[in-house]
C-alpha cells in the first residue's frame, strides 16, 4: 500500500504544482473564443477525474477493511498476528494520507469550479454590457433617423 500511496502522492503533488502555476496566471478576462473558460473546464474535468479515481482507491480499502480484515486476525499464531497487524497499521496510515490528498484535490476542484464560474459570469457580464451599449447605439440611430425624417430629408 505504501507504493500506491507514494505514486498517488507524487502524482497529486505534480498536479497541484501545475494547478498553482495556472492559478497564479489566472485572469478574469477571457477572449472571444472563450479560451480560458475552455481551459478551466478541462482542468475541472481532469481534477474531478483524479479525485474520483483516488476516491475509488480509498473506497476499495474501506470496503476491504469492513468486510475482510477479520481474515487477518490470527490470535493463535502470535508472530503471524503481529506481522499482519503491522501491515494493517501501515496500510491505515497510507489510507489516511490518501484521504488527505483526496481532501486537497477536492479543495482544488472547488476553487477551480469557482474560478471557472467567475470567468463565465464575467464573460456574461461583458456580453451583457456590450449588448446594452449596442442597444443604446441603436436607440440613438433610431432617434437620428426619426428626426431627419421629420426635418424633411
Amino acid at each position: 500500500m505504501s507504493q500506491v500511496n507514494w505514486e498517488w502522492e507524487a502524482l497529486v503533488t505534480y498536479f497541484i504544482d501545475r494547478l498553482e502555476r495556472y492559478e497564479s496566471s489566472f485572469s478574469m478576462f477571457d477572449d472571444e473564443k472563450l479560451t480560458r473558460t475552455r481551459e478551466l473546464t478541462g482542468a475541472v474535468s481532469c481534477l474531478r477525474e483524479f479525485r474520483d479515481t483516488l476516491s475509488g482507491t480509498i473506497r476499495a480499502w474501506d470496503n476491504f477493511e469492513s468486510n475482510y480484515i477479520r481474515l487477518f486476525e490470527a490470535p493463535r499464531l502470535p508472530k503471524l498476528h503481529s506481522l499482519f497487524q503491522g501491515y494493517i497499521v501501515e496500510t491505515r496510515v497510507s489510507i489516511f494520507q490518501l484521504k488527505d490528498l483526496h481532501a486537497l484535490m477536492s479543495q482544488k476542484l472547488d476553487k477551480f469550479n469557482s474560478m471557472r464560474d467567475g470567468l463565465v459570469n464575467a464573460s456574461a457580464l461583458k456580453e451583457s454590457s456590450e449588448a446594452t451599449r449596442q442597444g443604446n447605439n441603436i436607440g440613438i440611430l433610431t432617434r437620428m433617423t426619426v428626426r431627419s425624417n421629420d426635418a424633411g430629408y
